[in-house]
């Protein structure tokens, strides 16, 4: 008789460091960099929607029980949801991302004068 814990043991062929460079691939895509927001939009809308989903099911499931690691997976989703709604107005009108860029952009450096830096 098969038991499942040898099926399991059979099945997981991949690692940690895999899944890593799958994420480092998923992070660049999703990054928004001044030289390529332009470029595949609707792509980068439906990962991270789908990045969104997953999240926010592991996140109401038992399989992350630790206060903090929900906070961390909270936090994400703010972030994440955020850049999805940029790159979804970045799709609709692309002058205003360039407005909002140079605006974040001016806002910063004025943060950073006033804090002295």
């Amino acid at each position: 008789m098969v038991k499942v814990k040898d099926l399991f043991q059979n099945r997981n062929q991949f690692d940690a460091k895999e899944i890593g460079e799958v994420s480092k691939f998923m992070f660049d895509a999703i990054f928004f960099k001044n030289e390529n927001w332009q470029q595949s939009l609707e792509v980068r809308i439906a990962m991270l929607k789908g990045y969104i989903e997953v999240l926010r099911q592991l996140l109401f499931s038992d399989l992350v029980q630790s206060d903090a690691k929900k906070l961390l997976i909270v936090e994400t989703l703010d972030k994440l949801v955020a850049q999805k709604e940029l790159f979804e107005m970045a799709l609709k009108d692309e002058n205003a991302v360039k407005n909002l860029v140079s605006t974040a952009e001016s806002f910063g450096k004025k943060t950073l004068a006033a804090v002295g830096v």
